[in-house]
């Protein structure tokens, strides 16, 4: 009961220290679980757009599966539609 009361305290106290991120071009890491892997992904600026690359390798028991995919971040809400409306 003590050692789970001071592990609640101690979460708490975290989740109030203010936190932040570096600002990376390119992310690699290591995926656990049922389907472990390893991923790569770069992130390019365009103008008003981030374009991220991503790359993962997945291994399961019998199996290897790769994707491979682009994502586009945009930051400008004109390009989408002239009808669009927030209220």
């Amino acid at each position: 009961m003590k050692r789970s009361l001071v592990l609640i305290t101690l979460l708490l106290i975290l989740t109030y220290i203010p936190l932040s991120s570096q600002i990376s071009e390119n992310h690699i890491g290591i995926r656990g679980g049922l389907n472990s892997g390893i991923y790569y992904q770069n992130l390019v600026r365009e103008g008003t757009a981030e374009i991220s690359f991503f790359a993962m390798l997945s291994v399961n028991r019998n199996s290897v599966r790769s994707t491979f995919m682009k994502i586009v971040y945009e930051t400008n809400l004109s390009e989408v539609s002239d009808n669009l409306v927030f209220t």
